[in-house]
């Protein structure tokens, strides 16, 4: 299977627990022959950085024959699928990763509002804290603030609530697949976290919901390193027209910033 080649997740020194300049990244994507990437610094923080990185993009185009959106990878911080972000800085995104970085719902006891530990799961059972979760990743779907949505599970299997992301509900699995679809919202295949499950891939597949690739780099050296994503897929039946190219990313950010 011959596969749009690209790397929509990618973190550099403009991300707080990333390093790697501009130039690094480009070089590297270049080498693997990817045809577009974004790259999807952390947010919170706002994203204060977007016209340093846009400006630096714009002085390596010429070097580097690929097609560069300065996007982020943004928390989703509620049960209705709200958003860690001011949102006049959307307009400014070519590409929004929404994520599932926290509990929503949750009370934390630690908290400085980027980094958030110890959430007080014991106030709660296993299905209320996977319900919260199911709702805040539909909710952000249809937002219409939201181009794709990362690792699906992640934080579930991050604070143990599940053990593996095959306790999710096959139920709650379909509803999302069926809601990105509907709403023509990405969903990422996630190399580094393995995410989301071959069932809730299976689900996307069967619901028309399209997947975008992405490495979850946090150095060059991981840029377009998609080999799990990529097996996966070929794995479950996928073929390359299940997969967004480059103008179906385009025309998915154009709509979202309309509805702006």
């Amino acid at each position: 299977m011959t596969l749009p080649l690209m790397d929509i997740h990618i973190h550099n020194k403009y991300s707080l627990d990333a390093k790697g300049s501009t130039e690094e990244v480009l070089k590297e994507a270049s080498l693997k022959n990817l045809d577009f990437i974004a790259i999807t610094n952390h947010v919170p923080p706002d994203p204060t950085w977007i016209n340093k990185l846009r400006r630096e993009v714009e002085g390596l185009r010429r070097r580097y024959e690929l097609e560069v959106l300065v996007g982020a990878e943004i928390g989703i911080k509620d049960e209705k699928g709200g958003l860690f972000v001011d949102e006049t800085y959307l307009k400014q995104l070519d590409f929004v990763l929404a994520a599932d970085h926290i509990l929503p719902g949750v009370p934390y006891r630690n908290s400085d509002g980027i980094y958030f530990s110890d959430p007080a799961v014991e106030d709660y059972t296993k299905e209320e804290i996977v319900e919260k979760w199911f709702n805040s990743v539909v909710g952000a779907i249809e937002s219409r603030r939201v181009d794709a949505v990362a690792h699906l599970g992640w934080v579930l299997v991050q604070e143990r609530i599940v053990a593996k992301p095959e306790e999710i509900s096959l139920e709650y699995k379909e509803e999302i697949a069926e809601k990105a679809a509907e709403n023509s919202v990405f969903i990422e295949v996630n190399a580094s976290a393995q995410l989301p499950d071959e069932d809730f891939l299976r689900q996307c597949l069967r619901k028309g919901a399209k997947f975008v690739l992405g490495s979850d780099a946090h150095e060059p050296a991981l840029v377009g390193e998609l080999d799990w994503a990529i097996k996966i897929l070929e794995k479950i039946g996928a073929s390359k027209e299940d997969v967004a190219t480059l103008e179906d990313v385009l025309k998915r950010v154009a709509r979202r910033k309309s509805s702006i």
